[in-house]
Order: C-alpha cells, then sequence, then structure tokens
C-alpha cells in the first residue's frame, strides 16, 4: 500500500523534530533557520516550534514582532483604482471593456479574453483579507 503524501502544516510537524534533531543552537536562531528552511512566515515558525517544545524567549518574541510590523507598515501598499479611474487613464491603450477588467490577449477571431470585473473583485477581496495587519 503507498504511503499517503502530507502536505503543509503536517509535514513540517512530522519533519520538524529529526530537522531539530540535526542542529544545535540557541533556540531564536532555531526560529530564524526554521522559518527559512521551511519557507514559513514568523508567526507560523513561532507556533510550531512552540507545539514542538522548543522554548522560545519571550522578550525576543515580542522585539521580533515589534520589527516584524514596523517592516510591514514600511512597505507599500497596494491600493486598488476604481473602474473608472482605470478607464479613464490617459496615455495608455484601452485594456479593459465592460465586461473585462482586463485584456490578457485576443482570439484568433478577434474576441478578448482576460479577467473579468468580478474575478479582479474577488482577487482584490482576497488580498485584503491576506494582509496580515
Amino acid at each position: 500500500m503507498r504511503k499517503k503524501k502530507l502536505k503543509g502544516r503536517l509535514r513540517r510537524l512530522e519533519k520538524a523534530p529529526e530537522w531539530i534533531a540535526e542542529r544545535n543552537g540557541k533556540p531564536n536562531n532555531m526560529l530564524r533557520k526554521y522559518k527559512k528552511y521551511f519557507g514559513v512566515d514568523w508567526e507560523c515558525a513561532i507556533a510550531e516550534l512552540n507545539s514542538l517544545g522548543l522554548v522560545l524567549d519571550p522578550d525576543y518574541l515580542a522585539q521580533l514582532r515589534v520589527s516584524v510590523g514596523q517592516d510591514l507598515k514600511t512597505q507599500k501598499v497596494h491600493t486598488p483604482i476604481t473602474r473608472i479611474e482605470f478607464d479613464n487613464h490617459q496615455g495608455i491603450e484601452p485594456t479593459s471593456n465592460e465586461q473585462l477588467a482586463f485584456i490578457a490577449g485576443y482570439t484568433s477571431g478577434g474576441f478578448p479574453y482576460g479577467v473579468t470585473w468580478e474575478e479582479m473583485e474577488q482577487l482584490n477581496k482576497r488580498e485584503q483579507a491576506d494582509r496580515p495587519f
């Protein structure tokens, strides 16, 4: 019988104990290495290492959360423009119409294809919901 492949957090939590055993170091350094090795964000790395029994310094975590929060505040935030602003943008050929927010190209018959206005609104809502702060 074939073994079912684990994905995401379950896979990481299965591999993490042997990964930790192979490395020696301070817990705070392990946090940085865990984040980089498994490709997760800071909060995920903190939660998973805590669940594995690694004790992290609360002062270090507080300082880390402040610095990560400041980094997020200084990053440029994408603000979507309205449909009217998008359509009235001067100097660029039209890349939208009544049905499509973005025209990616045209079929051989000359019909446009791309992202609809409804799909664009859903993508913008998802981006806003995925923002950590």
